[in-house]
């Protein structure tokens, strides 16, 4: 499965989720977790006069220190960008550094685990992304033609919903129990529901919808809708702008 988040994009192992999105742009961390002890953790910070070994050492001391307290053997291995340490856990990362930032990308797991195969599809699926941009968790999977700052997130059991602004102020959500949402209602009454569109023109294809709100000074609305049944979800995005390109297009949900 297909994770990305503020510029940058991995795969991980499809029963994987994420719990912890913390931060920006600028600096951040993100763990991904399976339902065992092995988890993926993705640090990143402005690369601007830093030195990412010194960063990683600094990092690698206050393991050591936590393993002391414990009274925890601790064993590093650094070569070059790669590194690997054995204390309390059990990790094995790599330092990446790219498009004016540091990255930390990590597999860790308990004392004993092994993590080499899962930090080679990890470390070897990992890219920085230039434009477009993917934003992609919880079966959202969303490519913005330029990059938005990220205003907000709510994750909740079945619904996933992210807002940007910059050009324009955007939000997408994904639905899961598209079959269940969907056995009462047609896709168009759902879609003039969840949006408050009663009153906007209506475009219909199939198991897409546009729904298109009159300009005002404010600018532009329009919002589209897809039902994906071999997911069982529904997808929309309900963009508001003022300049065409942030018109919400199809080929942004994938």
């Amino acid at each position: 499965m297909v994770f990305a988040w503020q510029g940058f994009r991995l795969e991980h192992p499809d029963d994987w989720s994420p719990v912890s999105l913390v931060g920006d742009r600028k600096e951040g961390y993100v763990r991904v977790v399976s339902s065992g002890r092995l988890a993926i953790h993705v640090r990143w910070a402005s690369g601007k006069n830093k030195d990412p070994l010194k960063s990683l050492g600094q990092y690698l001391d206050r393991l050591s220190q936590d393993a002391q307290k414990k009274k925890v053997d601790f064993k590093r291995d650094v070569n070059q960008s790669s590194y690997s340490y054995r204390g309390i856990f059990h990790g094995r990362g790599t330092v990446i550094c790219k498009s004016g930032r540091i990255y930390f990308v990590e597999v860790q797991g308990g004392r004993t685990d092994s993590t080499l195969p899962t930090f080679k599809q990890v470390s070897g699926s990992f890219s920085v992304q230039d434009v477009p941009e993917e934003w992609s968790l919880f079966g959202l999977r969303l490519i913005l033609p330029q990059p938005l700052e990220l205003k907000s997130k709510t994750l909740l059991a079945g619904r996933t919903t992210v807002q940007f602004a910059g050009g324009c102020q955007l939000k997408a959500e994904r639905w899961a129990f598209a079959e269940q949402l969907l056995s009462k209602h047609s896709l168009k009454d759902w879609s003039q529901a969840v949006t408050r569109s009663t009153k906007a023109k209506i475009e219909e294809d199939g198991d897409r919808i546009r729904l298109i709100h009159p300009s005002s000074l404010l600018g532009s609305r329009e919002i589209i809708v897809i039902h994906q049944p071999d997911r069982n979800q529904l997808v929309l995005v309900d963009s508001r702008f003022r300049k065409d390109e942030w018109r919400p297009q199809w080929d942004w949900l994938i």
